[in-house]
C-alpha cells in the first residue's frame, strides 16, 4: 500500500515537471522570437512586442547586444538557435516526456543539451558583462529560463538508487519511440533552420535594398547621372503624341511600350507634370514595343500584344483628332491586361473615332513604318527594353520618385519636387538656352509643323 501510494506520488511529480519543462520551452521559444525579430537589421526594434522591457539606458540596449558580433552565428543570430534550442526540448517532452529508471539512457540526450544550453548561457552573460558592458534585458529573461529548464531536467533523471529496481520493467521510451522522436526533431529543426536562413537572406537582400534605393531614389541622383549622359538628337515628328506645350525648352522622350506599367505610370502623370510646369516641360512618345513582332532588336516576346497596340495606336492618329489619338492611347494603357480580347475596334467606338475609317487604317498597316523608325531610333540610342526616357537628349536613370514598399509606388510630392528641382536650378540644360553655357539639347520638335499633338 506505501509502495503504491509512493509510485503515484512520483508519477505526478513526474507529470508536474514534464508540464512545466514544456511550459518552459514555449517561453524560451516566445521570448526567442522576439529576440530574433530585434535583432533583424531592417526591423525597428521600437516597434517590437515588449520593447519597453528593454529600454535603452546608459546599460540596457538590446538591439546593440543582439546585432554585435557576438549575436551572430554565421548567417543566423544567436536568437534562432535559441529558439531552435527550445524548441527541440519541447517537442522531446512532449512526445517523450521523462523516461523511467529502465530507460534512463534517453534522459542523457536532453541533459547533455541542456548542459550545452547552460554554457551558452553563462558565455553571453559573460559577454554582456565583460565586453559588451550593456545588458540585454529579454536576454538575460531567456538565460533564467534556460537555468530553470536545465533544473528541472537535472531533477527530474532517473536516480541511479532506482537501477536496481529496472529488472523485468520495459524501458521507456523504447528504441523505436527515441530514435522516431529524434528524427523527427531533427527534421523539424532543419526545416526551421531552412526557413529562418532564407528569412535572414531576404532581410539582408531587403536591407540592400533600401540602402540602394536611398542612394539613387532621389532628385540628386537622378540629376547626377542625366547630366553624365552623352546628348543626342531625338526628333520629335510634328504629329507624335507629346503632352504640353512644343514650346516648353525641355523636352522628355519616352520609349514606349503599351503593355509596360512603368510607361503607363508616365503616361497617366504626363498631364499633371506639364500642368504643374506649364511652358516648361513637354512629354514626347515614342514606340519601343518589347515584341519581337515588330521589334527585332529585343531578345524575347515580353509583351506579346504590345506591336499590335502600337499598330492601332498608329490607326487611331490616322484616323482621329489628336484628343481622339490621346484618349485612344490612355485606353490602351488603362486596359493593358485586356489586349488580349483585341478590343481596339471597341476603343475607336469609345473615343469617337469613325471605325470604318480606323479599321481601313489598321488594316491598311498605317504606322508600320512609324513604328519601325522609333523602334530603330531606340535602338541606335542605346534602348534595350520599354520605359526608357531622355530629357533634352540626355538619358535619365528615372523620371519619378518611389515609395520604399513593394511593390513601389509613385511618390508624388518627391517626384514634385525631384522635377522642381531639375526644371529649376538649371543643373540640366534645356534646348532654348544656348548662349554663354553648354551645348544647346539637339531635343527638338520637327520643324514640319508647330502643330500639337496633345489633349
Amino acid at each position: 500500500m506505501h509502495d503504491g501510494s509512493q509510485r503515484t506520488r512520483h508519477r505526478h511529480r513526474l507529470l508536474v515537471s514534464r508540464v512545466l519543462l514544456i511550459l518552459l520551452a514555449v517561453a524560451g521559444c516566445a521570448v526567442s522570437g522576439v529576440l530574433a525579430v530585434m535583432a533583424t537589421p531592417n526591423v525597428d526594434a521600437s516597434e517590437v512586442f515588449g520593447t519597453e522591457i528593454c529600454a535603452t539606458t546608459d546599460t540596457i540596449s538590446c538591439t546593440h547586444v543582439l546585432r554585435s558580433q557576438w549575436g551572430k552565428i554565421g548567417p543566423l543570430t544567436a536568437a534562432h538557435l535559441g529558439f531552435a534550442y527550445f524548441a527541440a526540448l519541447g517537442i522531446w517532452f512532449w512526445l517523450i516526456g521523462i523516461p523511467n529508471s529502465a530507460g534512463w539512457r534517453w534522459h542523457r540526450l536532453p541533459l547533455l543539451v541542456g548542459c550545452a544550453g547552460l554554457c551558452a548561457s553563462i558565455y553571453y552573460t559573460y559577454v554582456m558583462a565583460a565586453h559588451l558592458k550593456l545588458w540585454c534585458t529579454w536576454c538575460l529573461g531567456a538565460h533564467v529560463i534556460n537555468v530553470a529548464m536545465f533544473a528541472l531536467i537535472f531533477f527530474v533523471r532517473p536516480r541511479l538508487s532506482n537501477l536496481d529496481q529496472a529488472a523485468g520493467v520495459r524501458p521507456y521510451p523504447s528504441s523505436a519511440r527515441g530514435f522516431a522522436v529524434l528524427l523527427g526533431t531533427a527534421a523539424a529543426l532543419l526545416m526551421l533552420g531552412t526557413a529562418v536562413t532564407g528569412f535572414v537572406l531576404s532581410s539582408l537582400v531587403e536591407q540592400c535594398r533600401l540602402r540602394l534605393l536611398d542612394a539613387t531614389n532621389n532628385a540628386s541622383f537622378v540629376q547626377m547621372k542625366t547630366g553624365q549622359s552623352p546628348r543626342h538628337d531625338i526628333r520629335i515628328r510634328f504629329d507624335d503624341l507629346v503632352v504640353g506645350s512644343r514650346e516648353a525648352p525641355n523636352v522628355l522622350v519616352s520609349f514606349s511600350d503599351f503593355e509596360c506599367p512603368h510607361c503607363s505610370d508616365l503616361f497617366r502623370s504626363a498631364k499633371s507634370l506639364t500642368d504643374r510646369f506649364p511652358g516648361r516641360l513637354q512629354l514626347a512618345f515614342k514606340h519601343f514595343p518589347v515584341s519581337r513582332t515588330c521589334n527585332k532588336n529585343v531578345q524575347h516576346d515580353l509583351h506579346h500584344f504590345a506591336c499590335e497596340a502600337a499598330l492601332a495606336a498608329e490607326a487611331a492618329r490616322v484616323a482621329g483628332t489628336p484628343s481622339q489619338h490621346y484618349e485612344y492611347c490612355r485606353l490602351l494603357y488603362h486596359n493593358a491586361k485586356r489586349l488580349d480580347e483585341r478590343p481596339y475596334e471597341a476603343f475607336a467606338r469609345e473615343v469617337g473615332i469613325d471605325v470604318q475609317k480606323f479599321q481601313n487604317a489598321r488594316i491598311g498597316g498605317a504606322g508600320v513604318e512609324r513604328i519601325a523608325e522609333d523602334v530603330a531610333l531606340g535602338h541606335n540610342l542605346g534602348v534595350a527594353g520599354s520605359g526608357v526616357v531622355f530629357l533634352n537628349g540626355q538619358r535619365m536613370p528615372n523620371w519619378r520618385v518611389t515609395t520604399t514598399g513593394i511593390p513601389p509606388k509613385i511618390d508624388v510630392d518627391r517626384t514634385i519636387a525631384m522635377w522642381e528641382q531639375i526644371l529649376g536650378v538649371g543643373a540640366l540644360t534645356s534646348r532654348n538656352e544656348t548662349e554663354d553655357g553648354p551645348e544647346p539639347s539637339t531635343v527638338s520638335p520637327s520643324p514640319e509643323s508647330p502643330g500639337t499633338n496633345q489633349p
